[in-house]
């Protein structure tokens, strides 16, 4: 009678051995590129924090998305912070905090934006019931900019609700960390540190709040440097026709929807302040130039039916430098944060 062996059990352990072994060497390899990976950027991380640098959060459609959503979530204790960049160098989140501490703020400013798009957005939710913060200027109702805002309103407004979750536990990481989070964190940032060299920081970071601080001291350059790079970026949007000169009858007629936007919110319950941020020296002249403050802003108020306040009335505010002529320093922003409130409170807007 022939004897036939026992089949050999499927994945017995001596039938594969050369490839348990490649699998045993690929994952220590794995590992140690890993560790490699990680000790490197470790290392970048605190390179770049002794040279200055701060963490930096990446802006996006979504997490701005994520903050339009939260303006209706938090009912009537809502603040909403519209209008461009001065907005968001120049408000203090924390001095707002420190006096309002249970009113949450949602800060939809955007870099060269105007608030007007979302102002129309919020006017338009018959949820939101919050009090509304423009910065605001002659500018903003360039027909450029007005289509500019709406467009990114829409863009918020089509962000899913899990691409918002994920863009504000990512912008929470992002925080945390340099190398996580910042687009400017460049290969000349990691190749100056191996050499020994210091890489010179951004002058401004984004929280994950999406406000912006602006350390212009801390950068190395000079004001009158700054302002002549802010001065010839203005020169140069002049000349090439993007900044619009708006008469003053067609600029009070553009004006109009504003009106209708604020009786919307205001019937729900809400409130609505328009606020002229500092600019100063050349920048300053060259606005009240194209935009003379009698002929424009000083006949706002009367047309949008709100209050308005502009820096120049404010004693504190007034007194304040921008070094690039167009922003406030992370330094002078709660001094101009906090006279702004007082003013808010006075005309009964907070």
């Amino acid at each position: 009678m022939t004897t036939v062996a026992p089949a050999e059990p499927h994945g017995s352990p001596d039938r594969f051995p050369a490839a348990r072994v490649d699998l045993r060497v690929a994952r220590r390899a794995a590992l140690g590129a890993l560790t490699a990976l990680g000790l490197l950027l470790g290392g970048v991380e605190v390179g770049l924090r002794a040279a200055g640098w701060r963490p930096s959060v990446n802006d996006s459609p979504e997490l701005h998305g994520w903050y339009r959503q939260q303006a209706t979530a938090a009912g009537p204790n809502a603040v909403v912070l519209l209008g461009g960049s001065r907005m968001q160098l120049g408000f203090d989140a924390e001095t707002f905090r420190r006096r309002h501490p249970h009113r949450p703020t949602a800060n939809l400013a955007l870099d060269g934006g105007s608030g007007t798009g979302f102002l129309e957005d919020l006017a338009a939710d018959p949820n939101f019931r919050g009090t509304v913060i423009v910065d605001f200027n002659a500018l903003h109702l360039g027909e450029a900019m007005l289509a500019e805002s709406r467009l990114r309103a829409d863009e918020a407004r089509a962000t899913t609700a899990s691409e918002r979750r994920h863009a504000r536990l990512w912008a929470a990481v992002e925080a945390k960390s340099v190398v996580a989070g910042d687009m400017r964190f460049r290969w000349e940032a990691i190749a100056a540190l191996l050499k020994g060299e210091a890489p010179p920081p951004p002058i401004t970071y984004r929280a994950a709040d999406r406000f912006v601080a602006a350390d212009y001291r801390g950068a190395g350059a000079t004001s009158g440097a700054l302002q002549r790079h802010q001065l010839g970026r203005l020169e140069r949007h002049l000349a090439e026709g993007r900044l619009e000169q708006i008469e003053p009858a067609e600029w009070l007629r553009r004006s109009a929807p504003l009106r209708d936007s604020v009786e919307r919110i205001v019937r729900r319950g809400g409130r609505v302040a328009f606020v002229r941020f500092p600019t100063t020296g050349a920048h300053w002249d060259i606005d009240e130039r194209r935009y003379p403050r009698p002929r424009y802003w000083d006949r706002l108020e009367a047309r949008v039916g709100a209050p308005t306040v502009h820096f120049r009335d404010l004693p504190a505010a007034a007194a304040l430098e921008c070094p690039d002529g167009s922003h406030l320093d992370e330094r002078d922003r709660p001094v101009f944060t906090a006279a702004l409130l007082d003013e808010l409170g006075r005309r009964g807007v907070l």
